[in-house]
């Protein structure tokens, strides 16, 4: 079972709410959907400092960012190959606790 919401760096409206804090604490994965906000993701000076250091994209870091987090899983859509081995390749950039702060800091 999965709760499926938009979420992402800048759309944070079921953090707000308690959603995504109640799933957490209770075990229950979120889906985070649109995870990019449709290709429409703002990009902030920190998220690209954060993608500098990490030889990565702002994308692939604001992706990162949601799958670091407990109980969150993402659904990126992409039809363009490079895109798609971008997203898969953001699976292995681990954020130190201080980037994921900065991050949690846009919304």
């Amino acid at each position: 079972m999965t709760n499926q919401v938009p979420y992402s760096l800048t759309t944070r409206s079921e953090v707000q709410n308690g959603v995504i804090p109640y799933c957490q604490a209770n075990n229950i994965v979120v889906t985070a959907y649109s995870p990019m906000e449709e290709g429409q993701l703002r990009v902030q000076n920190v998220l690209e400092e954060i993608a500098a250091a990490h030889n990565a994209t702002p994308y692939q870091i604001a992706l990162a960012w949601l799958v670091q987090q407990p109980w969150v899983i993402t659904i990126p859509m992409s039809h363009n190959p490079v895109h798609l081995q971008q997203n898969w390749d953001a699976a292995s950039i681990t954020l130190t606790s201080d980037e994921m702060a900065r991050l949690m800091d846009l919304g």
